[in-house]
């Protein structure tokens, strides 16, 4: 609250438009993810198995997941998958900063 005195409600708007835009480019790096060929076709699949089913297995979600890290990995070594991971939880986070911030 004291840098809100000293520099004014104009920073909170500043921090809001920098987190859009950060969250703008992490929900692309998603949306690319989902685009890819390999795991749009096996979330179609575990959609088809989904229909009539009351719930999603964890035997399941454990042969998705086997599956998405079978994709490879980045040049880090850390998995797609992983990585998915960790730009969902920067959204989660983002999200949390801007809420906390605009109140």
């Amino acid at each position: 609250t004291a840098s809100i005195r000293v520099h004014g409600y104009g920073v909170i708007n500043t921090a809001v438009n920098y987190s859009v835009g950060f969250l703008k480019k992490k929900l692309e790096v998603v949306a690319e993810f989902l685009a890819d060929e390999s795991v749009k076709s096996r979330l179609l699949a575990e959609q088809q198995w989904m229909e009539g089913r009351p719930a999603y297995t964890w035997a399941r979600a454990v042969e998705t997941a086997r599956f998405i890290r079978r994709l490879g990995a980045g040049r880090d070594g850390v998995t797609f998958l992983d990585k998915l991971r960790q730009v969902l939880t920067q959204i989660g986070n983002s999200l949390g900063y801007v809420r906390m911030v605009r109140t």
